[in-house]
């Protein structure tokens, strides 16, 4: 017997092999799904929270992206308006069969130089729900802030920052709007002309 080894039983190792390759692909696809689903609901959290369509306007929007913006950036003393914007990638959270995101705003005001002229903490927390199985989360949300005062400031240019909050994920984004405060022009007098 010099040279010869006794083979070993090879019925079972094949069929072994292949049930183990296929464990691993049906885990790999279970891990897949599984991380497709917590992406699906919390991926925006992986994302920073931002900011978009930042915008004055003359009247409160009826829907998600229903905005009149004012004419030309423009805002006369004392003259009423909304300010519209859009938080996006809100972080959600499970809360009773709903996904729930929460933002704060602040908002910060500065002059044509970058100076802080005014600034308010906490002027508005705007809280989100969503069916828990819905695909949408929080797509379509925004945000509008009624000044029914107006703003009191000398004419210029400023920048409106809108700071929002992400109370689930912790991260902060802001939007910038640049307008310009001008005195009302006066309504022209119609003369009657003389034939």
């Amino acid at each position: 017997m010099t040279g010869q080894s006794t083979p070993k039983p090879q019925s079972n190792s094949k069929l072994r092999r292949g049930l183990i390759i296929a464990a691993n692909a049906l885990f790999f696809l279970v891990a897949v799904a599984k991380l497709d689903a917590f992406v699906g609901y919390f991926g925006d959290a992986l994302h920073d929270t931002s900011v978009e369509r930042v915008t004055l306007t003359a009247a409160h929007p009826e829907k998600f992206g229903d905005i009149k913006a004012l004419p030309q950036g423009a805002l006369a003393p004392g003259t009423p308006f909304y300010l519209y914007f859009e938080p996006t990638r809100i972080a959600g959270k499970f809360e009773n069969g709903k996904l729930t995101g929460r933002v704060v705003v602040d908002l910060e005001l500065k002059d044509a130089q970058g100076k802080v002229v005014d600034q308010a903490k906490n002027v508005h927390t705007a809280d989100f729900a969503v069916d828990a199985k819905s695909a949408d989360r929080f797509r379509g949300t925004y945000v509008s802030l009624r000044f029914g005062n107006g703003l009191k400031l000398a004419e210029g240019r400023y920048t409106l920052s809108v700071i929002v909050h992400d109370q689930n994920s912790g991260k902060t984004a802001r939007g910038d709007l640049a307008f310009e405060m001008k005195a009302a022009q006066p309504v022209a007098q119609i003369q009657p002309v003389a034939r």
